[in-house]
């Protein structure tokens, strides 16, 4: 079969409105398939369910539709601490006296090394800057934290297995 044969079928398939025509002989197998210029149905309704979405979206959080807003009379919604930005309990925690300690990573926050062993610290104890305060599990592995500065333990703020954030006040030491 040669190219002019395999356009006469293209065409004949055209014509007849076939989508597909498969040939099989001894020396070769044919294998042709038509679409159509249009874009496939499902293709075209894509964009408008994108925008089906976003307005349900925009319904979804509208400050009129959700409960908070309507309880609390607020006019934003509650902020969340995302890479260094404070809400206004972070700034709660800055305005009391002694120094925060951090979380410099994400993971999970144990106060001791095993759930049998004693925590690292309580409150009132006396540590150094290089006291290990707490562990924190990221990806199977134990991290030692380090309270980074001299003082005394005056308020633990995160209870012992919960998901931290980097950035999440852990401790207040009063140098």
């Amino acid at each position: 079969m040669d190219l002019r044969q395999i356009k006469e079928l293209m065409a004949a398939m055209e014509r007849t409105g076939t989508k597909r025509l498969k040939i099989k002989e001894e020396n070769y197998e044919l294998d042709l398939e038509r679409h159509d210029d249009k874009f496939p149905a499902e293709l075209a309704t894509i964009p408008d369910y994108l925008k089906a979405a976003e307005n349900r979206e925009d319904r979804i959080f509208s400050k009129q539709e959700m409960p908070f807003f309507k309880a609390t009379g607020a006019s934003q919604p509650p902020t969340t601490i995302r890479n260094g930005q404070e809400n206004e309990a972070g700034d709660a925690i800055k305005q009391k006296k002694g120094e925060v300690v951090k979380s410099p990573m994400v993971g999970t926050y144990y106060l001791a090394p095993s759930p049998d062993d004693p925590p690292f610290v309580k409150v009132g104890d006396l540590i150094q800057s290089d006291s290990v305060v707490c562990i924190i599990e990221a990806m199977k592995v134990m991290n030692e934290i380090k309270a980074g500065i001299k003082g005394r333990i005056i308020e633990i703020l995160v209870e012992n297995g919960q998901p931290v954030e980097f950035g999440t006040p852990l401790f207040r030491i009063e140098p």
